[in-house]
């Protein structure tokens, strides 16, 4: 195919993801109809950066600069997607939802209108509109958000955007520091310390529960790993257990803790490690 044949079919392309509903498609509900005016101007925007490059000679410097354009464009197409979806879950008219509910024994009442919170997601942050329940007695206890447990919110995170975020301060050699950084590189979210250290908290507690089961798991698929290897050992189960005294009150050095550590490695047949379970 030539180069005027890729050029058109490009053009065509990104013409047809620009173009709405043809003629044999039904009319579009008020829901569908919003959704497009969201999503229109940013394919309207991929379109153009995409003409405007196949329009000018293609240089390294050129594709990088595409590259990147595309991908911010793409994160601004997902981070308005998705704001606009999770708006959507709750009724506009408050009347639509129970004026009471109950929560750990005491009656929550709804509150007229709509606040808003930032949230953040992979695509960066967004602003979710939701009805709070204050306590009916006035007890003084915290406003409940159903919806941010309907969501799966995490401390002001989506589900996938707190997974990331305890998997890259989970990783080998990973600083607070360095996860800050990726957050805003990868997903143009902005945290400080006291929020990171927040999600990764209460990720660690909802995952706790699981957590003893995924590591038998894990434990049993390294042993049939050594197990299926070649070598003239049998396999090995080494279980180890480590501490190290830290100071709490580090000018006096008048409070000390055990810091420990427990772990079952899996040796193959040639003495080689092939994984670890961390215990502690």
């Amino acid at each position: 195919m030539g180069k005027d044949a890729t050029m058109n079919y490009s053009m065509y392309l990104c013409l047809a993801m620009a173009t709405g509903p043809t003629r044999d498609d039904p009319d579009p509900t008020p829901a569908e109809a919003r959704l497009d005016d969201v999503l229109h101007p940013r394919v309207l925007r991929l379109r153009q950066l995409i003409l405007d490059f196949i329009r000018k000679p293609a240089t390294p410097h050129a594709v990088f600069d595409l590259e990147r354009q595309i991908q911010s464009a793409l994160r601004e197409m997902g981070r308005t997607s998705v704001e606009w979806a999770m708006n959507q879950i709750e009724p506009g008219p408050g009347d639509k939802l129970p004026p009471h509910v109950e929560f750990e024994a005491d009656v929550y009442t709804r509150i007229k209108r709509k606040t808003p919170q930032d949230v953040a997601t992979l695509f960066g942050k967004i602003q979710l509109r939701r009805y709070g329940y204050r306590p009916t007695q006035k007890t003084g206890d915290a406003t409940i958000f159903p919806l941010l447990g309907q969501l799966g919110v995490v401390a002001g995170a989506t589900p996938a955007l707190a997974e990331r975020a305890a998997y890259y301060q989970a990783e080998a050699g990973a600083t607070q520091r360095r996860t800050l950084q990726r957050l805003a590189q990868d997903h143009g979210v902005i945290w400080g310390v006291k929020k990171l250290r927040e999600v990764t908290e209460q990720m660690a507690a909802a995952l706790a529960a699981v957590r003893p089961e995924a590591q038998v798991d894990k434990l049993l698929s390294l042993l049939e790993t050594a197990s299926k290897s070649t070598g003239r050992h049998k396999p090995v189960l080494s279980v180890g257990r480590d501490g190290v005294t830290v100071p709490l009150a580090v000018k006096t050095g008048a409070i000390w803790e055990v810091a420990s550590t427990g772990t079952v490695a899996v040796l193959d047949r040639r003495g080689r490690r092939v994984g670890t379970v961390y215990l502690g």
